[in-house]
This record gives C-alpha cells, structure tokens and sequence, in this order.
C-alpha cells in the first residue's frame, strides 16, 4: 500500500531525538508513516513524517548530541516545514536523586519540564564559562506553549482516574521479544543503584590520585546508599520541574547535587537550550543515570521507550487546531515578547543587531542634541572644509579643538544634517560613536566595531543578508562571539550594500590609548574596501592628528565663534537676576563681556555664566562682569571661591557632594547622592526629610555637576572639572570620610535582621535604602586608605554578625538574568569579619582581629577560607600575612575544588600566583573539580603573565585534559591568544591534542574562529599533522576556508 504524501505546510508538531535509541522508540510511537518530501536548500537534516492521533508530525534526529546540534536541526526543522506550531524534545537525561511531591527520582521515571516563577523550566548551564558553578542564559529561553503546558496538565488529571496506566500501554508497542529492541525492557528495580555523591569507581582511580583522595578526606569509592527497593510502581513516575541543559554531560555527583541547588533541578541533559532559544518546546525525559560518575547503559533503552509513550499520550490531550505558527510565537512571560524571525524563518534583524551589540549611541545623540543651541555651527557646516569632505574627492576629515570647544556637539549637529539630508537616499548610511572617558569598558574596540556593524545592518533595506544569516548561524551554532576580524569582514560586506556610508567618531582622545589606535588601524582597513567617508573630533593630541594628515585628511580647528556663544548665551539670559533682564544694556553687556572672555570655548562661557547668576547687587554684578577670568583653570578658580563664600550649610553640602561625585568606584546615581549627602554620621539615624532635593543639591556645586536624566546618574559637567578639583582633594582623607559614612550607613538598626530570606525581601531592601547596594560592594575599597579612625570604625561593624550578614547578601548576589529566581540566595553563607577583611585585603584591620577575635582557616558555606577570598581579589601583601595565620588555608579547596591558586590564576593575578607557587608548587598543577588546572584557566582567559608564572615554576602539565578533553593549548587557540599559544608551543604542548565533543585540535579551532596569527603560529611547526580530521571528517584546510581565512 502506497504513503500518504502530504504538504510540508500541514505538518504541525516537531519532534527531536538525538539518540539512535530514542529515535527508535519515537518511531515506534506513529500511528501513520507518510512519504518523505522535498527540504529547503543546504538542509541536510533527515527526516521522519507521520500521524499520530490528529496531528501531523516531524521526527528527527541529531548528527550529535549537545545545544548546537540541536538549535541547527530546529532551524533547518523550521524551513523546511514553516507551519510548525511547537516541538517536543524526547529522551533520556540525568536525574538528581532528590525528593519531589511525587517520590525520589528513581532510574525509568519521567521528568517533564515545567515553569516555575518567571523562568521556563529549562536553564542553561554551559560548562565553557569560566565562572564554574553557575547557571548562565546565553539568550532567552522561550517557555513551553499553554497549549503543551495544559496538554500536560489535563493528561496527569486524566491519568489520575485510570485504574491502569495509559502510558505503560503505549509501552506495548515496543515488542521487547524481539532480538533488536530487548534493550527497551525494564531492567528491574535491583538494577537502580545509587552512589554516594562523593564516591568515584575504583577501577578509574591511580595510587597517587587514591592517595590524594585518601589526604584530602572528600572522596570514598564504590559507596552506596540504601534504598526503598521493597516494591515496584504499577504507574510510571512522573516528576515535573525544572532541567538544565549545557553542552556536555555531568558526570560528578557532587557538581550535580551543588549544580541543581541553584534551581531546584530535577534533570540535566544537553539539548533543551539549544532548540528553546527561539523555538516553544516542551522537554520530556526518561531517567537513565543519575549523573555521577559511574557509568550505566543498562537504562538507556527502557528510559527512552518511557519517554517516547508518555509523549505519544500527550498527541491525544493536544488541541486539534493550532492557528500561530511558531516563528511568531509571543512569550508568555509577563512583559516579555521575543523578537519575531525573518519571514523566510530565519533570525530577524533586530535578533542579529542586538546580538552583536547590546548597547545604542541613540541616548547619547539625544541627550547632546537636547543641550545643543539651535541656529549654531552654521559656520562649520558651510566651511570649505565640510562641504569639501561632502564631495567626492575628500574622504577624511580629522577635527581638533580644546576641552569644552564644542567639539561634541558638532559631531551631533553632522549627524543631524546628513540624516536631514539623506532622509530619502535608502543607499546612504548614517553610523556614530560617541567616546566616554568615563566607560572605557565599553570603548574596547571590537565593541564599538560591533556597534557600527549593528547601525549599518538595520538601515539595510529588505530582508537579512544572506551572507549575515549565516554568520550569525555559525557562532550561535558554536554559542561564539564574533572575532574582531570577522567583525570587520562582515562590516566591509554591509557597507559595500550602500553608495556610500558616513561615520562620525567624536572624542577620540577620550578613548584608552591602545584601544584607539586598534580602533582607527580597522577603521581605514574598512575604508580602503567600501565607500566610507570619516568625521573624527579629538582635543588637538599629535598622534592622533597625524593619523588622519599621513593619509590626506582634510583639517578644521573647531572654536566656537562669537555668533555661536553669543546665540547660547541670549537663549539663556531668563535665568539672570529680573533686576538684570529688566535692563537692554546690561543683557546686551553681559553676553558681549562673556562671549569676549570664552576665547572659543562654550564650556568655559558655561561657568562664567553661572558665576553671575547669584550675584544680589547692580555694583556686584557689574563687578563681576568687569572681571571674567579668561582660562579654564581660572574659572574653575572662581567658581571654588564661589563655593566657599556659601553659607555655612551650602558649603558643607557641597563640599560632601563633590566629594562623592570625584571618588565614588562607579557613576552615583541620584537616590545615591541624596542619601550620601544626609546621613547623620555621628548617630546612623536616616530621617527622609532630611533628604535635599537634587536640585538643591546640583545649585549649592555652583554648576559643577549636573544630572543625566536619562540615567539618572549625577556627573561632573566637563571631565576638565572632575581633574581640576581632584587635585584640591585630599584623596585619602576623603575616601576615609566616605568610608565612614558607608560603614554607618550598614550599621543602621534595619540591617539588624540579617540576610533577606528571598529575591523579592532583598529587592524591597534595595529599593528602601539606596545607599545599601553601593555601601556593600564599595566600603571596603575606600577604607583601604586606613587610618586608625577608620580601623576602629571598621572593627566596630564588622563584629554585629547579623549586619555583617546584610552587608555579604548585597555584596554576593548577582543577577544573572532578568528573571533569574532564587539569585539572593545563592551567596556564601557563614561569612565571618576575616572574609570581609581579606575580601578588601584591608591589612591593618586584619592584624587587629586576629589570635582571640577570629579564626582565619575557618570556611564559608562555598569552603572558601579567607585566604581564598584574597587570593580571587589579587591582595599580595595580605596574603603574606593570612599565610602566617593559617599556613594550612593554601591546601584548602572550595566547593567546585578550587584552590586559593586557581582562583588567583583564574582572575589574573600574577604577583599573588607566584607567591602562592612559592610556598606549595604542587597547587601550581591542582584542578578543580572540572579537571581545569589553574594553567587552563590562564589560558582561557589570557593571563599571559600568569602563564608565565606557571610554565616557569617547571610543576604544570601542559596537556592536562579538563572533563570535555580540552588542553591549555586548545582553549588559548580557540579563543585567540598568540602569545600564550606560543608559549605553550615552546613548552612542549601536544599541537594535535583533540578534545572530545568534536575532535578538533587548536589549529582546527583557531582556523575555524578565525584567528590568523594563531594559525601561523601552528603553520610554523613541524609537528601538526596536516591530515588530522575533526568527528565531522574535515580538516584544517576546510576550516580555514570555512572562516574565509586566508
């Protein structure tokens, strides 16, 4: 009898099981096979259509297991059959051996995934990320749709009021008589065996690592633990929950059980992430080990038959008619909606643009435009210059001129009326970047490409570039972040869609030295492959300039003229005195003295304006006014002295605020600053009365500071201001004065309490007290200026545990993502006053607590000793000194088996690693729980220096392998570090060392990513074997052609 052929529109359900096991159990569940139908281009995918109940469905496969795999196979899975409405990912997993509200997670029991709160009921967990031990969202993981999640819910109802189970009848299916699907029968209840989770089997255990074991006191062999085994169930085990997902197995049982603490998890496997990134899926597992690290097949087949039953039950309890198809789907999530696909089905652009930067200049353009005085810069715009630069035959034009010039606020008005006048060319681009001294991390020059990248692509017209799609696709597929140089590439790619693309870089001068120079030598690269013409503005630095004059820029010295302040100034006047605005000739006075003394400068017009605007007399006045400075150091000068002649509470007012603005650690926000400014210090009593207006607060600084609305952050006006006041301010005495209003801050009676029992108590305190985040994180960076005073301060707070407590909770918790539950939580408990210390590597403060006050081996709830929480900070000379205390604290490791060496190693700490060297060697070489050696997690991160300190103390294995069989070697390749990567190559690494998830070598990883001089540097030794293939039967060659790398 001839398939039924169908249309691939009518197909609705899309079904994924990676495993050969799983995918015979699915097969075995279709009530109707169908005849195979064509698939879009380049999908290599293979699948298997057919019926079951009312719906139509796709059942496919993986080539490998893991979140690529899968989230390519939904991809291809989405084109080929564009009206599917959700998928189910069906198989076997690991459970963790807790207690659920139905029963222990025993082996052949179902887990099923369900939202809890806000999250989806999938969390990602990605073993790559260096800050091991934690669960990390590389994107927004769509929950399942209602219509799967009341499917569920009606079959466990129903389920309920049958006297057999209806599952265990779709079991029947399977013939388990036969020869080739005996793997599918129950293994029986004896077979379910559980370990300690901290034993390891025997067998996998040399004499030096029993040994070390045996020292240590963490781990027992072959231990096992009593279990119910009295009856077996007559109903399969339904547990529903919360599964994580990442890119390798756990095989550790005390990495599970510290894992799953954080989420309440109930299953860990390794493909939900990478299909529920875009895709509503409904995960369903069947138990087949419980990830520890004795391995047993003997469940695979059983587990995998369960679930493939309870999912084929779940056909008959599904709505019969869908009308969203997925790529549309909204998430249900409140206040959330995920970006909808191209309507190819693919990733949409402002998917892709986001991805490439998360940041938009947009805020910045608005904010300089908004204090920019209409009518001005018309003298620029009708230069010769500019228009010259308009024109065909100038391509650069460099712009120089003095701190408060106006330099900003041209490049705003340049791209305001290119905008203007491109407005109807759909082949013109319009890109910006507008530098910040104030946030050099996001001045790095491969962010600011990425975010020129991002601006170009969504004023492409039409649909997403073929060549981006796949770009995107491919690091995704890898879970990547773009090289610099493919950043670059696909730049080139997108611009050459526009007649011609204008860029507009102001502040260049404001940006780290090295980062501009790297920035500006790809700008020209771009330049010299597409139609790019360059607007730059920087003070007048001669290195700058000659890298526009050496390749012909043309040249413009930005001065405001007087037409310019003068127009600023009139448009200012309504806030002079009324007595002054009453009189022609004064007004008219005032701006000509003014604009006389500005020498081209609106800035310093700015602060001789404001020194007039409090005067109370005609005779002051005209005083004043007679008598301008004419520098910028001279007014700021004036406006000091202007400060000081405030009153009493003016001045003292002032004096705090500024204070806090020039030394805080980060931009203080406005509920920061009001806070800051009104504690009593002499009595910690906070009365929110006392609280100054902002306003007020911005008035008495005599214009020094102003409020950026937008992120309601207070800042200095100019950064010349926040440099010229520094130098009037005793640093010290003055992080001393902040550090005490910190530390009385915390001691406040409201903190008396503790730790917040849950994430909404600790957002209510957050949002209570605004200094209480800041105070937390920072009061210990400013008491490291120590003065007796403050010790005394410091130990007098350190001693009430409870708000010792309070301070550890804000000072841990981190937020990982928007609806990251439970968060306020997972912060080490048991701190004590010599975790703080050593946190802050406060020495003095150290010396005073230690013999009778405190115990400086003992651990926090995570095993970290304080010497740890020192060594993870880089505080080399109080390292020093815990050594004296607690000499035994070097051995210790913490939770995830890290040492106080590794954790200096793994965050750079270069000076701190060597003395840790000094005092053990054999720590230079001891992994952590993941088999990551302190030199692979220098690598990783590429901590040349560090790796330096390593290889020289002659103690570490180059190629000691991590659990997924990556070396140093590999990790330095793959994420681009020459210098490491030479070294290790110099210091014997195994240049064809492959790991396991793909079978590549560094050479094929950095091939692959696109790292140039890595590959020459492997090119350069006799050793690489050439004809080395990865699990995927390519080699090197085919990568490097693969990245389009020469």
């Amino acid at each position: 009898m001839a398939m039924k052929r169908l249309t691939a529109q009518q197909y609705t359900v899309g079904w994924i099981s990676p495993l050969e096991v799983e995918q015979t159990a699915a097969l075995l569940m279709v009530d109707e096979e169908h005849e195979r139908l064509p698939q879009a281009p380049a999908d290599p995918t293979v699948y298997y259509l057919g019926r079951i109940g009312h719906h139509n469905v796709v059942i496919a496969g993986l080539p490998n297991t893991g979140n690529t795999s899968a989230a390519s196979v939904v991809t291809h899975m989405r084109r080929s059959f564009p009206n599917l409405r959700f998928g189910i990912l069906v198989g076997i997993g690991g459970g963790v051996p807790v207690q659920t509200d139905e029963g222990d997670i025993r082996l052949g029991d179902l887990v099923v995934s369900k939202p809890s709160g806000s999250h989806s009921g999938a969390v990602q967990y990605d073993h790559g990320k260096a800050e091991v031990g934690r669960f990390m969202r590389t994107g927004f993981l769509t929950p399942p749709p209602a219509a799967l999640l009341n499917a569920a819910q009606m079959l466990a109802a129903k389920r309920a009021t049958c006297q057999t189970d209806p599952i265990k009848a779709h079991l029947k299916r399977i013939d388990t008589t036969r020869p080739q699907l005996r793997r599918y029968r129950y293994p029986g209840i004896e077979q379910d065996v559980l370990h300690s989770a901290t034993c390891v089997p025997a067998q996998e255990c040399d004499c030096g690592r029993r040994q070390e074991m045996a020292i240590q006191g963490t781990q027992t062999f072959d231990e096992f633990l009593e279990r119910d085994q009295s009856k077996e169930e007559t109903f399969i085990v339904i547990h529903r929950g919360t599964i994580a997902s990442g890119e390798m197995d756990v095989k550790n049982g005390l990495l599970r059980d510290y894992l799953a603490q954080q989420h309440d998890v109930y299953c860990f496997e390794t493909e939900a992430a990478g299909a529920m990134n875009d895709f509503p899926c409904l995960v369903i597992r069947g138990i087949s080990a419980y990830c520890d690290a004795y391995k047993n097949n003997r469940w695979h087949g059983y587990a995998a038959a369960v679930a493939a039953a309870y999912a084929r039950e779940l056909f008959h309890h599904m709505p019969i008619n869908f009308s969203t198809p997925a790529m549309l789907y909204i998430n249900q999530s409140p206040g959330s909606i995920l970006p909808a696909s191209d309507p190819t089905g693919g990733p949409g652009i402002q998917e892709i643009a986001q991805w490439l930067s998360d940041f938009d200049f947009t805020l910045r353009h608005n904010e300089v435009c908004c204090r920019r005085q209409p009518g001005t810069g018309t003298w620029f715009l009708e230069s010769m210059q500019f228009q010259g630069w308009l024109g065909p035959s100038q391509d650069l034009l460099f712009c120089s001129g003095l701190p408060g010039a106006g330099k900003t606020s041209l490049g705003s008005l340049v791209v305001d009326y290119l905008t203007e006048g491109m407005s109807s060319s759909h082949d013109v681009a319009i890109i910006y970047i507008y530098c910040d001294h104030k946030n050099q991390e996001r001045q790095r020059s491969e962010l600011l490409l990425g975010n020129l990248l991002k601006q170009a692509l969504v004023q492409a017209q039409g649909p997403v570039p073929d060549f981006i799609e796949s770009f995107y696709l491919k690091c995704m597929s890898g879970k990547l972040r773009p090289t610099i140089d493919e950043i670059i590439q696909q730049c080139s790619k997108v611009m050459n869609l526009f007649r011609q693309t204008f860029l507009i870089i102001d502040g260049l001068d404001e940006q780290d030295v090295l980062e501009r120079r790297e920035l500006l030598h790809y700008v020209f690269q771009i330049q010299q492959n597409v139609p790019l013409k360059i607007f730059a503005t920087s003070r007048p630095i001669p290195e700058i300039r000659e890298e526009f004059i050496s390749r012909g820029s043309a040249e413009i010295e930005i001065q405001a003229n007087d037409q310019d302040i003068a127009m600023y100034l009139q448009a200012k006047v309504h806030r002079l005195p009324r007595w002054v605005q009453k009189s022609p000739d004064l007004l008219e006075q005032t701006v000509v003295s003014i604009t006389r003394a500005s020498q081209g400068m609106f800035l310093l017009a700015y602060l001789l304006f404001e020194s007039l605007l409090h005067k109370t007399t005609l005779k002051s006045f005209k005083g004043a006014l007679g008598d301008l400075p004419g520098a910028i150091d001279a007014a700021y000068q004036q406006v000091e002295q202007r400060l000081q002649k405030q009153n009493s509470d003016h001045c003292s007012l002032a004096r705090v605020a500024l204070d806090w603005v020039t030394y805080t650690n980060k931009a203080i926000t406005v509920s920061e600053l009001r806070t800051a400014v009104s504690l009593d210090i002499s009595g910690g009593i906070l009365d929110e009365e006392d609280l100054p207006d902002i306003d007020t607060i911005v008035s008495v600084c005599c214009g020094l500071i102003e409020v950026n609305h937008m992120t309601q952050t207070v800042r200095y006006v100019h950064y010349t201001a926040k440099r010229f006041f520094e130098k009037s301010l005793d640093e010290a005495e003055t992080h001393r004065k902040i550090a005490i209003i910190c530390l009385t801050y915390l001691s406040m009676d409201v903190f008396a309490s503790g730790a917040c029992s849950d994430d909404d108590a600790f957002e209510s305190r957050l949002q209570s007290y605004p200094l209480y985040h800041y105070a937390s994180q920072e009061w210990g960076n400013h008491a490291r200026h120590q003065s007796t005073e403050l010790v005394e301060c410091v130990l007098s707070f350190l001693f009430q545990q409870k708000k010792l407590e309070s301070c550890s909770q804000a000072l841990a918790a981190s937020k990982l993502y928007i609806d990251d539950i439970g968060y306020s939580q997972r912060v080490p408990r048991s701190v004590t006053p010599a975790h703080l210390v050593s946190h802050f590597g406060l020495e003095k403060v150290a010396q005073r607590i230690s013999g009778t006050f405190t115990d400086f081996s003992i651990c926090d709830s995570e095993l970290k000793t304080p010497l740890a929480w020192a060594a993870q900070s880089g505080h080399l000379s109080l390292i020093e000194y815990l050594l004296t205390q607690s000499p035994s604290s070097i051995h210790a490791r913490d939770r995830t088996g890290s040492s106080p060496l590794l954790l200096a190693a793994q965050r750079g700490h270069d000076r701190v690693v060597h003395a840790l060297v000094r005092h053990y060697p054999m720590a230079s070489d001891l992994p952590d729980y993941f088999k990551r050696s302190p030199l692979w997690h220098a690598a990783d991160k590429g901590h040349v220096p560090v790796v330096d300190v390593l290889l020289s103390s002659g103690s570490v294995d180059v190629n000691a392998k991590d659990i997924d069989g990556t070396t140093p070697l590999i990790r330095a390749s793959a994420n681009g570090y020459p210098s490491i990567v030479a070294r290790l190559i110099n210091s014997g690494a195994d240049v064809n060392a492959r790991e396991d998830r793909y079978g590549r070598t560094g050479f094929i990883w950095a091939a692959l990513e696109g790292h140039a001089e890595v590959v020459r540097l492997f090119m350069s030794s006799d050793s690489v074997a050439w004809e080395m293939l990865d699990k995927d039967g390519r080699g090197v060659c085919y990568r490097e052609l693969r990245s389009e790398e020469t």
